[in-house]
């Protein structure tokens, strides 16, 4: 009696050291550090001029420009269904979406985004209309920021 449980003891005591697999999740990136401001989406070795392809799935006419000096500083106009690309040369410049009230009285509305990465210079954002809030750090938001690392935010 003594024996077997000496052989249970010690198998348990074997079993207990060897530890458990546990399931995680990959973080996005290898530079991904707890908190806020966390990209949504990373591109590998990004290249400008990038080609950046806007889809709109809103159902809302948008406008759409960059933030920085540029051809597109005036905002261009996206009917619902419809497609553009732009051409970002500068990493430093930002996307950023708006939309053509029907009714100027209309609440604020938001946008999310669809992402795929296509190539290391090119990416197709589908843009589609949300109720959730906008909150620090999520993918929902009006400017779409394409960083020279390679992370893309959304604010």
């Amino acid at each position: 009696m003594i024996k077997t449980g000496i052989k249970i003891a010690l198998s348990l005591s074997f079993f207990l050291s060897m530890g458990m697999n546990v399931v995680s999740q990959t973080p996005p990136a290898n530079t991904y550090q707890e908190g806020f401001w966390q990209p949504i989406a990373r591109v590998d070795n990004p290249q400008f001029p990038m080609t950046v392809e806007l889809v709109n799935q809103t159902g809302l006419n948008l406008d759409y420009g960059l933030t920085t000096d540029s051809p597109i500083q005036v905002p261009e106009y996206l009917r619902p269904g419809a497609t553009t690309s732009i051409v970002l040369a500068d990493p430093e410049a930002n996307i950023s979406i708006g939309y053509i009230p029907l009714d100027p009285r209309n609440e604020e509305i938001s946008f999310e985004y669809n992402i795929t990465i296509n190539s290391n210079s090119s990416i197709r954002f589908e843009i589609l209309r949300t109720d959730k809030p906008d909150r620090v750090g999520d993918g929902i938001g009006r400017v779409i920021d394409i960083q020279s690392t390679g992370g893309i935010f959304i604010y």
